[in-house]
């Protein structure tokens, strides 16, 4: 299993979609950890001491969106190196490389266009750059 042992936090308010992404995720062997907007991402990313391996968030979201949750985490000191990726259904205004680190985010990809385990490969290719 790829990601054995291997902890995410996923931020998703599209319960269809954060189901589907979870149990592909687990079926790699992940332990997920769900939060449905930024602010409660957040918390749980503080809840769980920023021990997580990665964080994969949408964009649009109630309360705090994708972007700015990632300045958040990017900002902090104790969570800075966490790699985020983001999805976005807006695959006609995908952010460039610059653009992306200027946001804190390490990768977006589109969700319609890029299948789960392309998507899980990239996963896996990230937590291991950070090792």
């Amino acid at each position: 299993m790829k990601l054995e042992g291997k902890k995410i936090l996923l931020v998703e308010d599209d319960s269809f979609i954060e189901d589907m992404l979870v149990r592909k995720l687990e079926l790699e062997g992940a332990h997920c950890i769900s939060a449905v907007d930024g602010v409660e991402g957040l918390e749980k990313l503080r809840d769980n001491n920023n021990d997580v391996d990665i964080i994969i968030t949408d964009i649009t979201m109630p309360k705090i969106g994708g972007y700015d949750m990632a300045q958040a985490i990017k900002s902090n000191s104790d969570s800075h190196a966490i790699p985020i990726i983001v999805l976005t259904n807006r695959t006609d205004n995908i952010k460039t490389d610059a653009q992306l680190a200027a946001l804190g985010v390490d990768a977006e990809f589109g969700k319609a266009d890029t299948p789960l385990h392309e998507l899980v490969q990239h996963i896996v290719e990230m937590i291991e750059k950070t090792k």
